[in-house]
């Protein structure tokens, strides 16, 4: 699912399955158009992760390729229909996924915790190659019986940073997506002595879904002004604007880069509102159906189906 988008200068990337191989595409003027399909320059192996690369020269070609096909030099016919994509994930293999905790006021709230930034901020880091699935895949009921949602705000990394301003670290930001980054809550607080864990709790094969689109931050005007829902059949668990965000996304791009380096491609989850189910216990099951949405980024569904073994 896609968000309207009428603006002939306005277009995201995504990754589509073609013929059993993702291939990147820009979504525009109501459909998807493969970039190698329609003529966009570049290599055969061209994917988002290789136009994250180099995003500044990308994004001026990219612009140039979206008017193209929004005005009709490009044939309508080398397009794919919404109703008829096969949307993966628009990240393929990122280098790292950067995770933050309590950065909402609600969460906090709901948390009975006093509303204030937690500085330093709680960072962790969760595999790439296993955690992300694309939108409309199913997520395997993990090992453990608490399995949570998180509707996050994606903020996917398009410069080579270290030690920058929070200016500078939101000015590095190539795009937005929508996350939905879940727990396994009876299985991240096991310990005694260590108190968290993470590995079991975040690890697990699964548990990043993620897509279907990733639009440009040029076309995100605030994204400090969006509005995130997550609905569990049917039902609104979570509802809040990220204007609740605690420490905003150039910050959290700025206090980690005192540590880490990032890297085209990276994926920071910004955090989650309040409205999940390790406040009310009510966890997911099999048979259950997740929608995620934020304003103007676009939304996705999922299904939770039992796991393997």
């Amino acid at each position: 699912m896609c968000p309207a988008n009428t603006d002939p200068d306005v277009y995201a990337l995504a990754t589509l399955e073609l013929a059993g191989q993702p291939c990147a595409a820009i979504f525009t003027a109501g459909a998807y158009w493969p970039l190698l399909r329609t003529g966009y320059r570049g290599s055969s192996d061209l994917t988002v992760m290789t136009l994250l690369e180099s995003w500044d020269r990308s994004f001026e070609q990219l612009s140039l390729h979206a008017r193209a096909c929004g005005a009709g030099a490009i044939a309508r016919e080398l397009s794919v229909s919404a109703a008829h994509a096969q949307a993966l994930s628009p990240l393929r293999h990122p280098r790292k996924i950067v995770g933050v905790a309590f950065n909402y006021g609600s969460q906090l709230r709901e948390m009975g915790l006093p509303v204030k930034p937690f500085r330093p901020a709680a960072f962790f880091v969760r595999p790439a190659s296993n955690t992300l699935v694309g939108p409309g895949e199913p997520v395997r009921m993990p090992q453990g019986d608490g399995l949570d949602w998180e509707i996050e705000i994606g903020a996917v990394i398009g410069r080579r940073m270290h030690h920058v301003s929070a200016d500078d670290g939101l000015r590095g930001v190539a795009g937005y997506t929508v996350a939905v980054d879940m727990t396994v809550r009876d299985l991240a607080g096991v310990s005694e002595v260590f108190k968290t864990d993470l590995f079991r709790g975040k690890c697990q094969d699964g548990l990043s879904p993620i897509g279907p689109l990733l639009t440009p931050a040029a076309f995100v005007p605030d994204p400090h002004d969006l509005r995130l829902r997550l609905s569990v059949n049917g039902q609104m668990k979570q509802d809040e604007s990220s204007s609740d965000m605690l420490i905003s996304i150039g910050e959290l791009i700025s206090e980690a880069s005192r540590y880490i380096t990032w890297e085209p491609g990276d994926l920071l989850l910004t955090g989650t509102p309040a409205g999940t189910s390790g406040k009310s216990g009510q966890f997911l099951r099999p048979g259950d159906r997740v929608h995620a949405q934020i304003e103007t980024l676009g939304d996705f569904e999922f299904p939770i189906e039992p796991r393997l073994g």
